[in-house]
């Protein structure tokens, strides 16, 4: 399911494109750079004179940021991704595209907030522009049109557009990848489930970065989120 990139790209799913406002300047995707850490204060480096007593050189090497440490070939994989709040700001009828038209009706898609992975590769879904993902779960169910029920995730409603979506107790990573791989990408897909209302991965909660839960309604546990 597509959306945009931090700007406004078509969302092509079914019949209905969303062009979603990512409003995420890339200064947040890219997080951190060296030139925002503060450096930490430090002592000068000690030199030796030539009558043996200690000289200091005044330079002090700046503090490197903060990495959190590796949870694992998973979680590194997560880390990768660049899930973001979005909101959709357009959707337009597309004869060709299909998605989520027939599980979202098209005044449900129009101004809500979404979660959107940002750096996937750019491609093209019938000669669309889809440069970003929106998040949907879903699960079989013969009685349903399709075959299956389809529920977009929800961030919190006081989520802001770009706010950045991490594991619950595990900061956004300060720098994921400028674009994910496919096979990245495929794996942390298989590991985004519906727990209990919640969107999880790996069985851990998944929130904003202001704490906020993400969660998706009507769906039984164990449904996948793609």
């Amino acid at each position: 399911m597509a959306a945009a990139d931090p700007a406004p790209a078509l969302v092509a799913l079914d019949n209905a494109i969303a062009q979603i406002d990512l409003l995420i300047s890339r200064l947040t995707a890219s997080s951190t750079s060296s030139a925002d850490v503060p450096v930490a204060a430090q002592p000068k480096a000690a030199v030796a004179g030539s009558n043996g007593e200690k000289k200091t050189s005044g330079k002090a090497k700046p503090a490197k940021p903060a990495v959190p440490a590796s949870g694992g070939e998973n979680v590194d994989n997560f880390d990768k991704c660049d899930i973001r709040v979005a909101r959709v700001q357009a959707v337009e009828v597309h004869p060709v595209v299909a998605g989520l038209r027939k599980f979202v009706p098209q005044a449900e898609l129009q101004g809500r907030l979404v979660c959107a992975v940002c750096n996937l590769k750019p491609a093209k879904l019938a000669g669309q522009p889809s440069e970003a993902m929106m998040l949907a779960g879903s699960h079989p169910a013969a009685e349903a049109e399709g075959g299956e029920i389809v529920k977009l995730i929800d961030p919190p409603q006081d989520a802001a557009v770009g706010d950045r979506v991490c594991i619950q107790g595990r900061p956004a990573s300060a720098a994921p990848v400028k674009q994910l791989s496919s096979k990245v990408w495929e794996k942390v897909a298989g590991l985004l489930r519906v727990q209990g209302g919640a969107a999880t991965f790996d069985g851990q909660a998944l929130v904003t970065g202001a704490g906020g839960g993400i969660t998706v309604q009507g769906l039984v546990d164990g449904s996948e989120i793609h």
